[in-house]
């Protein structure tokens, strides 16, 4: 039998004996004044510094490593519950439901007082902004919004705009009577004439007002033709005499928009005129 294994067994038995043949209750003095208990205490240290000693000089267990290997036999590790694994559920954002119908767009967008650009602009929806829509075109081409720049409404254009929340009550908006616009006859003009149906002849008109005058020149060839008219009350139509001495004639000219008028030279040549890249007017002759 192993020699530690025999010592282990001896301290037990020694104990277990000496407390048996000398109750605690008696506490007898034995020869040497111990008790039992006390002797059976000496016995057992003793027996451990021997074995410490031994295991010491063998290179082999000591009582401390046999106090570790009892207090691996005799304690239990604990086993902790599973973690039972959490899936987070995703956060649900609520959109809040619109009032009133609330108009956005794309690209930035002028607002004007009526459908289209004969209208004064008079603010403008940018991206990002929104505006409350308050009626719609009877085509459904243009928004009626609030204006997001001055007080008041303003009409904006649908290409590029939507439009989000209850439209069931929106009213139907006429369009305002279209705005006069400010006629500038003024200015140099690229101007054709000709007998119809062509080719015309282009020339460089300049113009010039001064009340209800309108006065110009073109040069063609070695020649320089002018003109003298009046304006119309409306100030869209000019009437007047052309001259190239000795010869003379009439004429008359009609704006069309603002950067084009059609007319003609005593009833029978083409008279007519662009700027700002408006382009040729077409028919040429008027009105």
């Amino acid at each position: 039998m192993n020699k530690k294994i025999f010592y282990i067994l001896f301290i037990f038995v020694l104990s277990a004996l000496l407390t048996g043949c000398f109750p605690l209750a008696n506490m007898n003095k034995q020869p040497d004044g111990l008790t039992a208990e006390e002797l059976a205490r000496l016995y057992v240290a003793q027996t451990m510094t021997a074995i410490e000693a031994e295991g010491q000089n063998n290179g082999n267990l000591t009582v401390a490593d046999l106090g570790g290997i009892a207090s691996e036999n005799l304690e239990q590790t604990p086993q902790l519950p599973a973690i039972a694994t959490v899936t987070p559920t995703p956060t649900v954002t609520l959109m809040p439901t619109l009032a009133v119908p609330m108009a956005r767009v794309s690209v930035d967008t002028n607002c004007r007082t009526g459908p289209g650009k004969i209208y004064d602009w008079i603010g403008a929806l940018m991206v990002g902004e929104r505006a409350e829509v308050v009626a719609r075109s009877a085509d459904g081409l243009y928004w009626v919004i609030k204006n997001p720049d001055a007080a008041g409404e303003c009409w904006i254009w649908g290409q590029h705009t939507t439009v989000e929340g209850p439209m069931a009550g929106l009213t139907v908006r006429m369009p305002p009577a279209t705005p006069t616009p400010t006629v500038n006859w003024s200015g140099i003009w690229t101007a054709y004439f000709g007998i119809i149906p062509g080719p015309l002849t282009s020339v460089t008109l300049t113009l010039t007002v001064s009340g209800n005058n309108v006065d110009g020149f073109f040069l063609y060839m070695s020649d320089t033709i002018t003109f003298h008219g009046t304006l119309s009350g409306d100030k869209t139509t000019v009437t007047g005499t052309w001259e190239n001495l000795p010869t003379t004639g009439t004429f008359e000219w009609r704006m069309l928009g603002m950067d084009q008028f059609i007319g003609n030279a005593d009833g029978t040549l083409a008279y007519c005129a662009e700027r700002s890249g408006a382009g040729q007017p077409s028919p040429c002759m008027g009105p």
